[in-house]
């Protein structure tokens, strides 16, 4: 019953997800379109970056995306956040992270995300999350 009331204000909307988990970003990619979004994954913060200024220049941004807040390589998911809010400072945003206690996660609002969806996370929970950052923008 929870994922009918998920899918019915989800819409078609465009989500990047960035993860460096391989088998996070196969999950989003089968979960996201469950739940009536269109979905491209990023293995990193250059391919979110690149993937996100692409789509805006082409005219069809992503309504919201969901940044791993620990990722290997040289950005972390906040310094990812804030070049994507250099490009689109109205992006709609969630962090996700499997550290409960860490600052983004604890007051993700103070480090520049609107939503947080802390790891483990259900396709339920993946739902009411982007549904209520989607609803209330």
């Amino acid at each position: 019953m929870a994922k009918t009331n998920v899918r019915s204000f989800a819409g078609q909307k465009k989500v990047l997800a960035m993860d460096d988990d391989e088998a996070i970003r196969k999950l989003l990619s089968w979960g996201l379109p469950r739940l009536g979004y269109e979905v491209v994954t990023a293995a990193d913060g250059e391919e979110a970056i690149t993937l996100f200024r692409q789509a805006k220049e082409a005219g069809q941004p992503f309504a919201a995306v969901i940044i791993d807040l620990t990722v290997k390589g040289p950005l972390s998911g906040r310094e990812v956040m804030s070049r994507l809010r250099e490009i689109d400072s109205g992006v709609l945003s969630v962090v996700s992270s499997g550290h409960a206690g860490a600052p983004a996660m604890r007051s993700h609002v103070d480090h520049d995300f609107d939503e947080a969806l802390p790891k483990p996370y259900t396709l339920a929970d993946l739902g009411r999350v982007l549904g209520k950052l989607l609803r209330e923008r």
